[in-house]
């Protein structure tokens, strides 16, 4: 297969260099991925300024932008059209529930699927001991899901595959699930750690609180010892409100 990697923790994140060792032994691989930290930029696009792009290897680019800039550059300029997957991450903690409005690891993935290339989300949920030290067990994980999961694809279209996978050794991993995203909740928060009332700089949000939703969905599921995989689409549509409302609304006083 060809592969393009990407992510949002920059491209000397331990993630994606286990990505590379892993996956470009057996596949075509093309790494394009931010210069630096770049997590939760959710799908910021740059625009109104040139982007910087450096080689950092054979089929290696180190990109002075966001997630986003990366995927798209890749498709466009550096790799091309021509591949299989876009694969993001290994991220460094988890993209669960509505994490994934604010994630760069989900974004640069979603984008890839906008241009019609299927793609996968891949995060290593915080916990256990020592923290984040099981990249190796979503490596597998992925393995596992390139073969996987194109046959459950819809016709003529692509998906975002978002995984989330503990922090265990692989032969303590209970097993893979297909979940709907839980809602997550975080303490509300606004540190201020600088400067007075007229100008000052804040710390935004707070610590985890909990999931809500059934336990079939991601979070629970993930606390539960369980990789987790929820299916994205681009489309935003409400379509049981959209099916309930007629065609036009005659709102008063407007034109």
């Amino acid at each position: 297969m060809r592969l393009i990697l990407s992510n949002d923790d920059g491209f000397d994140a331990i993630g994606i260099q286990t990505l590379w060792q892993g996956l470009s032994a057996e596949h075509a691989t093309w790494m394009v991925a931010p210069a630096g930290q770049q997590s939760a930029k959710s799908h910021a696009f740059t625009m109104h300024d040139s982007v910087r792009v450096v080689r950092r290897g054979n089929q290696a680019w180190a990109v002075e932008g966001t997630p986003v800039d990366c995927a798209y550059v890749a498709l466009y300029k550096l790799v091309g059209m021509d591949v299989d997957w876009m694969v993001s991450g290994i991220n460094r903690g988890s993209n669960l529930g509505s994490d994934v409005l604010y994630s760069g690891t989900v974004a640069a993935a979603t984008e890839a699927v906008i241009h019609g290339v299927p793609s996968i989300a891949v995060s290593l949920c915080e916990g256990g001991s020592p923290a984040y030290a099981h990249y190796e067990t979503a490596l597998e994980v992925v393995k596992g899901c390139l073969s996987k999961l194109p046959g459950f694809a819809p016709t003529g279209g692509a998906l975002c595959w978002n995984i989330n996978v503990p922090n265990v050794p692989m032969p303590s991993l209970k097993g893979v699930r297909v979940a709907p995203l839980a809602r997550r909740e975080y303490a509300p928060k606004v540190k201020q750690v600088g400067g007075d009332d007229s100008d000052m700089r804040v710390m935004l949000g707070g610590d985890h609180v909990a999931f809500h939703g059934s336990g079939v969905a991601d979070g629970p599921l993930l606390e539960e010892g369980y990789a987790t995989i929820t299916p994205l689409n681009t489309d935003w549509t409400h379509r049981e409100v959209l099916s309930g409302m007629p065609s036009g609304l005659d709102l008063a006083g407007l034109g």
